[in-house]
């Protein structure tokens, strides 16, 4: 393993990814079959150094479970995020100068996207109880 690995897994353990501000989230479609919208998400501590706020949209898809209680399930809905729908609008860093995704590496804005998606597919369930409560 290279140094810059084991100090980036380090690093990464020390300041994980968060969720700083879940921007807007809308609610829409009919039925079983919904879609949570998500505007403006700001999430901190991205990056190969973990010093980078992004600001994206997405998209997770709802789907309404009826539950079964024999089986301990209650009803509610389940979210999964939709695939190709991560959008980073903007890239914040440490000094708070607005980077613009175009101007990055290609290399960086993979890396970027995958963290982001990888961390929104982690808050699933908070985005199924927005959908709970009505919202």
């Amino acid at each position: 393993m290279k140094i810059n690995e084991i100090e980036s897994n380090w690093y990464h353990k020390k300041h994980p990814v968060e969720l700083e501000d879940p921007g807007t989230i809308e609610v829409q479609g009919y039925g079983d079959q919904q879609t949570a919208t998500v505007s403006n998400m700001q999430i901190n501590n991205v990056g190969p150094k973990s010093n980078l706020a992004i600001f994206v949209n997405a998209n997770y898809e709802l789907t309404w479970e009826p539950g079964d209680r024999s089986v301990g399930v209650n009803k509610g809905w389940l979210s999964s995020l939709e695939v190709h729908t991560v959008d980073i609008q903007s890239i914040l860093d440490e000094m708070g100068t607005v980077i613009d995704i175009r101007r990055v590496s290609n290399q960086l804005a993979d890396y970027l996207n995958k963290q982001v998606t990888q961390f929104l597919t982690t808050i699933e369930d908070q985005i199924a109880k927005y959908a709970d409560k009505g919202n």
